[in-house]
């Protein structure tokens, strides 16, 4: 099971914790597909959990990741998706 760790500025991890927000983007970028799906090319190494941290503090949220929308790397302009499992 890997965690991947996400810092969030305090709007956005507030909107969350009020269950306001239930999806997080990040660039469509080889770090992030490489921090979100892992290294591995079939998936194996892909982040099943995802703890979210209130900007630099130690106030953290973990959350199953529901599902992810990952676009191709060639279309850089669409976000990658996290959608949170809120209710678990």
């Amino acid at each position: 099971m890997k965690v991947c760790h996400l810092i969030l500025k305090y709007k956005y991890y507030d909107d969350i914790k009020a269950g306001q927000k239930d999806t997080e983007y990040r660039e469509n970028t080889e770090y992030w597909r490489r921090r979100i799906l892992g290294a591995n090319s079939d998936g194996s190494d892909q982040a099943t959990r995802v703890t979210l941290h209130r900007g630099y503090t130690s106030e953290t949220m973990t959350f199953e990741i529901d599902y992810l929308v990952v676009p191709k790397p060639e279309e850089v302009d669409k976000k990658i998706e996290i959608h949170l499992n809120l209710g678990g």
